[in-house]
């Protein structure tokens, strides 16, 4: 039985949705605005968002990640249609490279690396709840704000948010 990969792939989904409807709310045309001078643009939050989910999942599939290998920040989407697909797509990849997962094996020690230096060692499945699960709704939550400061509807997510009332 799987019971721990089937929990942890049903949190990710039901994360994944509720953060699909956040994505859908940032029109193509405000993809170059940010709320300040230090802060991403909407477009490069959404293209980071969509971005690290299968790129992760891949590195905690091995036994360690070298952060010493990243090479700088993937290219932004452009267009709502392209981030959409490309955030399906990598959920997608997320749930299937865990379904074929035991339990045990997300028990396995992962670390991750700054060249031989080990920065971080934890079992598997704390990975992908850390570096995939609480980070995508970090970013949910940076987004939002986003959102409300263009004066855009901004989504239910656990619960009415201002705009939205889903138990009215």
């Amino acid at each position: 039985m799987k019971a721990m990969i089937e929990s942890l792939i049903s949190e990710i989904q039901a994360e994944a949705s509720t953060t699909r409807k956040i994505l859908d709310v940032i029109p193509d045309e405000k993809y170059s605005w940010k709320p300040h001078e230090k802060s991403m643009t909407a477009g490069t939050l959404v293209t980071h968002m969509v971005s690290f989910p299968e790129g992760l999942f891949g590195a905690i599939s091995a036994p360690s990640f070298d952060v010493s290998g990243i090479n700088g920040a993937p290219t932004s989407l452009a267009k709502k249609s392209e981030v959409l697909k490309t955030f399906d797509d990598g959920i997608h990849a997320v749930c299937q490279g865990l379904s074929k997962m035991s339990d045990a094996q997300v028990m396995e020690s992962w670390q991750i690396k700054n060249g031989e230096t080990t920065i971080s060692e934890m079992p598997r499945i704390a990975a992908v709840k850390t570096l995939i699960l609480n980070h995508l709704i970090h970013h949910r939550g940076q987004l939002s704000v986003y959102i409300r400061l263009l004066d855009l509807p901004v989504p239910s997510i656990y619960g009415p948010s201002a705009d939205v009332n889903p138990f009215a």
